[in-house]
């Protein structure tokens, strides 16, 4: 979630200097933690879903099955900041 509030501030303050929500994340410089894939910490990926001049929607993928059922959670992001949790692990 913490990510996901730091895609949020990058979009809101891109979209004060451009009038538009940043179409990937280079674009507002998010560098996303290394995975513990990557011999990082991140137990999730980021990627942005969709952006336009007045909405956006990032999403965080577990790569990681924390409790073992085989579902990987999932948490999204858009223009009003409050994280969802769209698939439960």
């Amino acid at each position: 979630q913490v990510q996901l509030k730091a895609i949020y501030n990058a979009q809101t303050t891109h979209r004060y200097m451009h009038s538009k929500y940043a179409k990937n994340l280079t674009e507002i410089d998010f560098e996303p933690p290394r995975t513990v894939i990557e011999n990082g910490t991140a137990n999730y990926t980021y990627s942005l879903i969709s952006a336009d001049n007045v909405s956006f929607t990032a999403r965080a993928e577990a790569i990681t099955d924390f409790d073992g059922d085989g579902v990987l959670n999932v948490w999204e992001i858009d223009e009003l900041g409050i994280p969802k949790q769209i698939v439960k692990d």
